[in-house]
């Protein structure tokens, strides 16, 4: 609108101008024959107040030279009225001309003011889409208050989490600890071990000790025997005597029976030692771990130091036990018990060891089913 201003104004002056040319251009044609009217009346008057022909004339003469003044000045009236007639057409032309700039702009302000119309659409659109868009930071706000809360909620989470951590190193350390007091323990079974080795050999000897005291007390209970039948014969005299010996042949008996329930305990304890150091020794040489389980697949196997063995099937619980032999290479089980289906004992099968565990492999044709079975140490 600012930009129109100075173009209006320009139109304006332009018309002020057109209406002065044409107001002083009424003007002299009102002068022109406001002056022959005047001459003519001014000649009617001379012609009627004198009547003479001379007068007449002389005056005519005079009204002739002040009508040639007026023609003159008509006629350069005339011709600043072309001049004025031409600028009027000329200015004509440019009022034409502005008219066409006038309705170019009154087109163009139309095309403003549809414009207009369509930016104040855009602006209730924007103002909408701004409202809307101001819902939305509100929700959005809403969001991140939730969000905020979450966070807050997650924080308190790694709180909670950083506790945990707290506790499970704590735990770790108590583990370790642990493993300590085991490392300790598996010390100390090794110390029982060689303790065991020395019982073993002191109850070899005592074993010895023992078959000599039975020997000697055997030959004690033969002398009796015999000394109690030489002194059959002389019963009046030495009934007394018989009686004390049978009472100290009881004793004996009773003491050679202690005696040989002792052995049998140590035997059973000597045997149980050996088959257990042989085991271990066995074991050790072929380098499996004793009463720890291992796992092919999903069987379960167990080799106790008591040299007794369990394999359990972990799906469905099915299980076979017995005894097994070691040897450097080979292990041997035998005196199985459990559902083997047509699988013949005593099997043997070698024994290869690696780090994980061992492999079992046919050896002499007897290893059957466990032919290429590889045992996986579980607590590595």
């Amino acid at each position: 609108m600012a930009q129109n201003a100075p173009k209006e104004t320009r139109y304006r002056n332009i018309g002020i101008a057109v209406a002065s040319f044409a107001l002083l251009g009424w003007l002299l044609m009102l002068y022109f024959v406001s002056v022959s009217a005047s001459t003519q009346s001014d000649l009617d008057r001379q012609i009627a107040l004198h009547g003479t022909a001379e007068e007449i004339e002389a005056r005519i003469a005079t009204l002739t030279t002040q009508a040639d003044e007026a023609t003159v000045t008509r006629d350069a009236n005339a011709s600043e009225l072309d001049a004025v007639s031409q600028r009027l057409q000329d200015a004509q032309t440019e009022v034409a001309s502005l008219d066409e700039e006038a309705e170019a702009l009154r087109q163009e302000r139309q095309t403003l003011e549809t414009e207009l119309v369509t930016g104040r659409e855009e602006l209730a659109q924007i103002e909408t889409g701004l409202s809307e868009a101001q819902d939305a930071v509100a929700t959005t706000s809403q969001e991140l208050s939730d969000v905020g809360e979450r966070l807050q909620d997650a924080r308190q989470q790694e709180a909670e989490l950083q506790s945990g951590i707290a506790a499970l190193t704590a735990e770790v350390a108590e583990l370790t600890e642990e493993a300590a007091d085991a490392e300790n323990r598996v010390q100390t079974a090794r110390d029982a071990e060689a303790s065991l080795e020395q019982s073993l050999l002191a109850a070899r000897e005592e074993q010895q000790e023992i078959e000599a005291t039975r020997e000697t007390l055997q030959e004690s209970v033969d002398a009796l025997s015999q000394r109690r039948e030489e002194l059959a014969a002389d019963t009046l005299a030495a009934e007394q005597q018989m009686k004390g010996l049978q009472d100290m042949t009881s004793e004996l008996t009773r003491m050679l029976a202690d005696r040989s329930e002792q052995l049998a305990v140590l035997e059973d304890r000597i045997a149980g030692l050996q088959d257990e150091a042989g085991a271990r020794v066995r074991a050790d040489a072929s380098s499996i771990v004793l009463d720890v389980p291992y796992m092919h697949r999903t069987t379960s196997a167990t080799f106790a130091s008591d040299g007794t063995f369990e394999m359990r099937n972990m799906l469905n619980d099915d299980s076979i036990n017995g005894h097994f032999d070691l040897s450097e290479d080979a292990i041997t089980l035998s005196d199985v018990e459990g559902d083997m289906g047509d699988t013949a004992f005593p099997m043997t099968c070698a024994v290869s060891i690696d780090d994980a565990g061992f492999t079992l492999e046919d050896a002499d044709g007897t290893c059957g089913p466990l032919d290429g079975a590889s045992f996986t140490l579980t607590d590595r």
